[in-house]
């Protein structure tokens, strides 16, 4: 396995990772929204 190859799946899955992220952050705020008006 070359070095470079892996680099270049590493930032293929970089946009798949950034948006996971961002939706794991939009329902921790949606989720800590309900519970405080709740």
């Amino acid at each position: 396995m070359e070095p470079h190859r892996s680099r270049i799946i590493f930032f293929k899955h970089i946009p798949i990772v950034a948006s996971f992220s961002m939706l794991v952050i939009y329902a921790q705020k949606y989720l800590h929204r309900l519970y405080f008006y709740s």
